[in-house]
């Protein structure tokens, strides 16, 4: 999809100023303001939306911006931060793990059982080293559980895959390339399998759809006809996914 960005510029918001930033998507044929989690604002308008209209939207929605940026900046995505320390929750395919941290030994590991997530490391504790073993954890996890989603989609969606590649992403859960090679955010096995899979098939599905047209999504909810319901819970739930 050819997007264009303009600028934007500033509009009142009960008395708040607020920036925003405007996306020209040709195929799109309503105009809609969309609030990210990190407080971005930005007004999603048909080519050749003029600065009329915009205004209107803006003016609108003034009330429900504010109060979506009120909620958002009070909300646990916000304030939420890793430390990697005893006792923190960590997730596996949605479910919940108490970070343990074993001192002394000579090798270090990771291993998860039993509700913990058992990290084995020298003593005194090197903070720096538990993040590192336990990103490292996740990203065996991530080659473990995702390939054989791949495999098992592609032959639904008839994607040719070239290859599966993972990366520790802060903003993207996966992307397709022209060449057909997929890339998966290995913060994306913390999610219930459901989303994982989710994410697979979107990503498959661009294979021969570059794009989010009617027709990507079409493909999209012939795999997986309760899409919708997960890539909303993944977006309501990806700030507990964090490493």
């Amino acid at each position: 999809m050819n997007t264009r960005e303009r600028a934007g510029g500033t509009c009142f918001c009960r008395g708040r100023a607020v920036p925003y930033t405007i996306q020209y998507r040709p195929r799109r044929k309503h105009l809609a303001v969309a609030v990210h989690t990190d407080l971005r604002v930005e007004v999603l308008v048909p080519e050749k939306t003029g600065g009329a209209a915009i205004d209107r939207l803006l003016s609108e929605k003034a009330d429900w911006i504010a109060t979506t940026l009120a909620r958002l900046e009070s909300s646990p995505e916000r304030t939420f931060s890793r430390t990697y320390r005893e006792g923190e929750t960590f997730l596996l395919l949605g479910e919940r793990y108490r970070l343990s941290i074993s001192r002394g030994g000579d090798t270090l590991r990771v291993t998860a059982a039993d509700g913990r997530l058992l990290v084995a490391i020298g003593d005194p504790v090197d903070r720096s080293q538990v993040r590192s073993a336990v990103i490292a954890w996740y990203r065996q996890q991530a080659e473990a559980i995702i390939p054989p989603l791949v495999d098992r989609y592609a032959v639904v969606t008839g994607g040719g895959v070239q290859g599966v590649r993972f990366k520790l992403l802060q903003k993207r859960w996966g992307s397709c390339s022209s060449k057909k090679n997929l890339n998966f955010n290995i913060r994306l096995v913390m999610a219930p399998l459901s989303q994982v899979e989710y994410v697979v098939v979107h990503e498959l599905c661009h294979i021969g759809c570059m794009d989010h047209s009617p027709r990507f999504w079409k493909r999209v909810g012939t795999v997986l006809p309760g899409y919708l319901q997960e890539r909303q819970h993944l977006k309501e739930q990806e700030w507990e996914y964090l490493l």
